[in-house]
């Protein structure tokens, strides 16, 4: 797709790190800091449902080797997001990797206002279930 920011860059090559027959990995336009990087399908498509088998693999194979190396250089892995489509700049799916540091769960404790490393109760847990499947196709 010609007007795809991410299908130009693709093309283009100049902050593609890494790549494999379907996917590409390459520098964020907007990092959230040092490190960010995205894996997209080579080829344009809006949701990951819409990927092959094949494309979808190539994808994930992609995300933990990159992640590894993400962990070697920043020393820890990834965050690793997926925005909902409606939520991108770019209407090409992706996956962002963000280097995290020791003491993210923490972070999210303090952010959330959640548990430290508490176990949560059986009866917690199939709350979240039933609320999440809730809404799955």
């Amino acid at each position: 797709m010609v007007s795809c920011a991410l299908c130009k860059e693709i093309s283009a090559q100049t902050y593609v790190i890494t790549s494999n027959k379907h996917a590409s990995c390459l520098i964020n336009l907007r990092p959230v800091k040092d490190g960010h990087v995205m894996v997209i399908p080579n080829r344009h498509v809006e949701r990951g449902d819409e990927l092959t088998a094949d494309e979808a693999k190539c994808v994930l194979d992609l995300v933990e080797q990159v992640s590894e190396a993400l962990n070697r250089e920043f020393g820890n892995y990834a965050f690793v997001t997926i925005n909902p489509s409606h939520r991108r700049s770019e209407r090409h799916f992706h996956i962002h990797l963000i280097p995290s540091f020791k003491g993210t769960r923490d972070l999210f404790s303090i952010a959330e206002r959640t548990p430290f490393n508490e176990e949560a109760p059986a009866e917690k847990r199939k709350e979240i279930c039933w609320r999440v499947t809730r809404h799955l196709k």
